[in-house]
């Protein structure tokens, strides 16, 4: 490992000077000046799809056995949260007037056309641009036999020398392939360009993330974000169940998709640093682990848990389940309950401090729905939910809460 450090612009944490990558946030490090001399003594400091809620076996008892024992708030002056939009905002359509579908393009020169037009494997034929940036190029397709709409996606130019770059690619396709989930887009196949750059080949979504939705909204409907975070847990149960981790669940991996019959399917992406551990609760140790440098963690640092913020190397299931409690907060109250002005401040917070109660900030917070994410924000994972199943069903309470609330509602 190198000697020499430098600030990341992407997590303002410090990076060895050889990493080509930011292994907090996977993007792509600034080039860097050639050192002519010893290094500065100075380093500058709608309606939804229904989620499968058929328990498995070793599932069927419902949670909520571990009731909340705050007290009953205090008077407060609640701080200013923006009105909930009515649900109908999301029912009528996701994308604006005028907005290109699919994942959020970037500009399409970034991507280039060089793949447009041509053959893949002789089975999907590109079509057109539909984003691209430092990571991947995403096009639009078809498959030729049967004319099913597809998007490709190809690790671009500058990574194509990158091993890690690569290996993370195909485990991507590779995990991703392996799951069957209505709630999990689907990966069709993958494999390799007459370039040598790898590609995988996914279902065509059209609408957006919900990191968008909650840029535009500032603040979810209850009931939506409930619905939302159900169909995620959804298809996290099925990964978890096949012993894959995903490690970087957060708003801009989930994508709302406006199905042909209007309602809205919550689709999971990007296993791109996803760990197959072999079963669910067991340690990180096969071969996807080089994937993370010794000494880092891996996923968004917002929606890291306190165990991967700390370093334990035998992180398991549960990561995902904080990431996604992490989310809800998002949801529910336009921020999110961890914040700081660098890395090491909000690693701290995350690691050590409590988070700030939901009904301080949207008073008309339900306690049922304040005590789930309490629970899924437990610091310890032995306090935290143990399966998405369980996490999923305590939701499912809270959905029919909030249902019988809105009928009795004049």
């Amino acid at each position: 490992m190198s000697q020499y450090f430098i600030r990341c612009p992407h997590c303002s944490y410090p990076h060895g000077e050889d990493l080509e990558q930011c292994p907090v946030t996977g993007k792509l490090m600034p080039e860097r000046p050639k050192r002519l001399s010893a290094p500065p003594t100075d380093t500058p400091p709608q309606g939804y799809a229904t989620p499968d809620l058929t328990p498995t076996p070793v599932e069927s008892k419902m949670l909520l056995d571990t009731p909340s024992q705050r007290d009953p708030p205090p008077e407060k002056t609640p701080a200013s949260v923006p009105s909930p939009p009515p649900r109908v905002s999301i029912s009528i359509g996701l994308a604006p007037a005028g907005a290109a579908t699919g994942p959020s393009p970037h500009d399409p020169r970034q991507a280039g056309d060089y793949l447009v037009g041509k053959l893949i494997d002789g089975r999907y034929r590109v079509t057109r641009v539909l984003g691209g940036g430092g990571m991947a190029a995403v096009f639009e397709g078809e498959q030729v036999s049967n004319g099913r709409p597809v998007a490709v996606k190809v690790l671009p130019f500058q990574m194509a020398n990158n091993r890690e770059s690569h290996k993370r690619f195909f485990n991507e396709a590779r995990l991703t392939a392996s799951l069957s989930n209505a709630n999990i887009c689907s990966i069709y196949d993958y494999g390799t360009l007459d370039d040598g750059r790898p590609y995988y080949v996914m279902e065509r979504l059209r609408g957006h993330a919900l990191s968008h939705q909650i840029k535009e909204q500032g603040v979810l409907a209850l009931l939506d974000a409930v619905e939302i975070v159900m169909q995620v847990l959804s298809g996290l149960r099925t990964a978890h169940n096949q012993g894959v981790i995903h490690r970087d669940v957060k708003p801009a991996n989930v994508f709302l998709h406006e199905r042909a019959d209007g309602k809205i399917q919550v689709k999971l992406l990007d296993f791109g640093v996803a760990k197959d551990v072999g079963r669910l609760m067991g340690p990180c140790s096969d071969d996807t682990t080089q994937l993370t440098h010794t000494g880092y963690v891996m996923g968004t640092p917002y929606y890291l848990s306190p165990e991967q913020i700390l370093g334990t190397r035998d992180i398991d299931a549960r990561v995902d389940l904080w990431a996604v409690g992490v989310m809800l907060y998002e949801c529910i109250v336009g921020k999110r309950p961890f914040l700081g002005r660098n890395f090491p401040e909000l690693a701290s917070r995350i690691a050590y401090d409590a988070h700030r109660p939901m009904w301080e900030r949207r008073p008309a917070t339900p306690e049922l729905l304040q005590q789930v994410v309490d629970r899924a924000l437990a610091k310890a994972p032995e306090n935290r939910y143990q399966k998405a199943s369980t996490f999923l069903r305590d939701l499912q309470v809270v959905r029919m809460a909030l249902l019988n609330e809105n009928r009795s509602s004049p």
